[in-house]
C-alpha cells in the first residue's frame, strides 16, 4: 500500500503542477530496468540543441559514424539499442535501408540511446548543415538559385561532400554519380568546413568579416563562429525577454582568451558553447579573439546600419557600379532593389522577400513612373545623386547603400567646387582616350582603334565601345564606364602593358 504520509518532492510538485493527470503525490518515476545510464534520443536530442545547437539531422549523422571505426576515431557519438531489452549490454545502433526507396532516417531514431555521460562530454570532430541550410549560408552572397547550382556544382566537383545515413551518400555525390538507390541531394548533410572554405573562395570579403580584419584563411575559418542571430539575442536578453544592452564577446571575454576552457568561469563557458561551433581548447588564443570579434561585429546593433550598408554593397558589387559616372534608368531600377544589373536576367523570376511581385514585376513598374516622369527619360543616364532624388520625389524609397553613396557623392562636388558627375558627361572622344590611355590597355592603340571602329566583333555589330557614347555628345564617350569595362575585362592596367 502506498505510503500516505509520504510528502512529496519538489520535483513531483513541479511535474503535477505542469500535468493535471498526475497526482500530488506520486512516486518519481525512474527510468525502468536497465535504462538507468542510457538516454532516449528525444531527451538526448533536447540536451545536445542546447549545449551543441545541434539540429536532429546532425545528430543523425553523428550516430551514424559513431564515435570510432575500428581503431580511429570517426568524431561522432555512439548509439545504442534498448539496453532493457538486452542485459544492460545493448550493442550499437545502426541504421538500415530497406531499398524500397524510403530515405526517411529520423523515425529510426526513436530505437536509439545514448549515454548520458558522452552526451556531457561529447565533442564533435566536425559540424554539419542540411542543404537548406547551405543556400541559406549562400544566399548571403548570391540569389537563391545560384545558391543552389554552387551546392549542386561543388558536390559534382567533389569539393563538397554529402552524406546520408542510409547509404553513406546521394545521387549527386561524385562517388555515386549517375547510380540508383540513392537519395537526392537536397536529403544529404554537408561538412561545415567544406561550406565555409567555398564561402572563402566566392563570396565577397563583406559578407565573411569585419571590414577592420583580414579575411580568415579557410583552415583557419573551419573552426568558426556561429553568426545564430537567435544565440545573440539568447544572450543580449534576460529570461523575462526585455532586451538588455548589447555586451561584446570580445569585452566579455577580455583577459580569458590565453585560458583553456576549464579555467572560464560558468558563464563565460556557457556564452562560448552557445557561440563557438568547435571546442574552445581546439584554437589559438589569436583565432578565439578574431572570432570573438567576427561575432560581434555580425550582431552589434549599433553597427546594424553599416553592416547592411556592406551587404547590399556586396550583393550588387558597388565596387564596380560605384565608380560609374552616371546610371541609365533601367541600371538604377535594378540597384534600387538590391540587384546586380548585371545578374537581373537570371534573378527576373525570384521573389525578393519571399512575398509580393518577382523581381522583373517590380524593375517594370519603376521604369513606367521613370517613363511617365517629364523629368527624366527611360534613355537619358544620370548621377547617382540625381536619380536618389527623384526617386524620394515620387515616393520610391532608395536602399541606405544608394542614399549614403549619394551624400558622399554631392559632399566631394562640394568640396570640388563642381559637380564632378555632371562634368564627366561631357565625356571624352576617341582620339582623347587612347592618347591617355593606350599604354594602359593591352593591345595598345591597335587594339582602341579596333574597339571604337568595331572591327573587333563580328561583320553587322556595333562597335564595342558604341555602349558608351554619351547621348546627343557628338561622338564623346563615358570615360569612367570605359575604363571599368576595360579593367573586367582584363585589358586595363594601373601599371601599363
Amino acid at each position: 500500500m502506498r505510503d500516505m504520509g509520504r510528502t512529496p518532492r519538489s520535483k513531483d510538485r513541479q511535474r503535477s503542477q505542469l500535468d493535471p493527470l498526475i497526482p500530488d503525490d506520486p512516486a518519481a518515476p525512474e527510468p525502468r530496468g536497465k535504462r538507468g545510464s542510457y538516454t532516449h534520443y528525444l531527451k538526448a536530442r533536447a540536451i545536445l540543441a542546447e549545449r551543441l545547437q545541434a539540429s536532429p539531422e546532425e545528430i543523425a549523422i553523428w550516430a551514424w559514424f559513431g564515435r570510432s571505426v575500428g581503431k580511429d576515431p570517426a568524431g561522432g557519438i555512439d548509439g545504442y539499442l534498448d539496453p532493457d531489452q538486452h542485459g544492460g549490454k545493448p550493442p550499437r545502433f545502426h541504421f538500415r535501408y530497406d531499398f524500397q526507396g524510403n530515405f526517411d532516417y529520423l523515425p529510426q531514431l526513436m530505437q536509439c540511446y545514448f549515454r548520458a555521460d558522452d552526451l556531457q562530454s561529447f565533442q564533435p570532430a566536425d559540424r554539419y548543415l542540411t542543404f537548406a541550410g547551405v543556400v541559406e549560408r549562400f544566399k548571403r552572397f548570391c540569389g537563391e538559385e545560384e545558391g543552389i547550382a554552387l551546392v549542386r556544382a561543388k558536390a559534382a566537383s567533389g569539393d563538397l561532400a554529402s552524406f546520408h545515413p542510409l547509404t553513406g551518400g546521394t545521387s549527386e555525390s561524385k562517388a555515386w554519380q549517375g547510380e540508383e538507390g540513392f537519395p537526392p541531394l537536397e536529403q544529404g548533410m554537408f561538412l561545415l568546413s567544406q561550406v565555409l572554405e567555398i564561402e572563402a573562395e566566392c563570396a565577397p570579403d563583406q559578407v565573411l568579416v569585419s571590414p577592420s580584419r583580414t579575411r580568415i584563411q579557410p583552415p583557419v575559418v573551419s573552426a568558426a563562429v556561429s553568426f545564430d542571430k537567435e544565440v545573440a539575442l539568447r544572450f543580449s536578453a534576460p529570461s523575462g525577454g526585455v532586451k538588455q544592452e548589447f555586451v561584446p564577446l570580445t569585452r566579455e571575454l577580455e583577459g580569458w582568451f590565453e585560458k583553456p576552457l576549464t579555467d572560464l568561469p560558468e558563464e563565460k563557458r556557457q556564452r562560448v558553447g552557445g557561440v563557438f561551433l568547435v571546442a574552445w581548447d581546439q584554437l589559438t588564443p589569436e583565432q578565439r579573439r578574431i572570432f570573438a570579434e567576427q561575432w560581434d561585429y555580425q550582431h552589434d546593433p549599433a553597427i546594424e546600419a553599416e553592416r547592411t550598408q556592406g551587404w547590399e554593397e556586396a550583393i550588387v558589387d558597388w565596387r564596380y557600379w560605384g565608380q560609374l559616372p552616371t546610371l541609365s534608368a533601367e541600371e538604377f531600377c535594378i540597384l534600387r532593389h538590391v540587384t546586380d544589373p548585371r545578374k537581373f536576367e537570371s534573378e527576373r523570376q525570384t521573389i525578393p522577400g519571399g512575398a509580393g511581385a518577382t523581381l522583373g514585376q517590380r524593375v517594370e513598374d519603376d521604369l513606367r513612373r521613370v517613363v511617365a516622369d517629364s523629368a527624366v527619360s527611360e534613355k537619358k543616364r544620370l548621377p547617382l545623386g540625381r536619380w536618389v532624388s527623384w526617386a524620394s520625389k515620387v515616393g520610391l524609397i532608395c536602399p541606405g547603400f544608394m542614399r549614403t553613396n549619394a551624400d558622399a557623392a554631392s559632399k566631394d562636388d562640394v568640396t570640388e567646387g563642381r559637380d564632378r558627375h555632371y562634368s564627366s558627361v561631357e565625356g571624352i572622344t576617341p582620339k582623347q582616350f587612347i592618347e591617355r590611355y593606350a599604354a594602359n590597355v593591352r593591345g595598345g592603340k591597335q587594339f582602341l582603334d579596333k574597339w571604337f571602329k568595331g572591327k573587333t566583333r563580328k561583320k553587322g555589330e556595333k562597335p564595342a565601345a558604341e555602349q558608351f557614347r554619351l547621348d546627343g555628345s557628338r561622338g564623346r564617350y563615358n570615360e569612367s564606364a570605359m575604363l571599368a569595362a576595360l579593367k573586367e575585362e582584363g585589358r586595363y592596367s594601373e601599371i601599363g602593358h
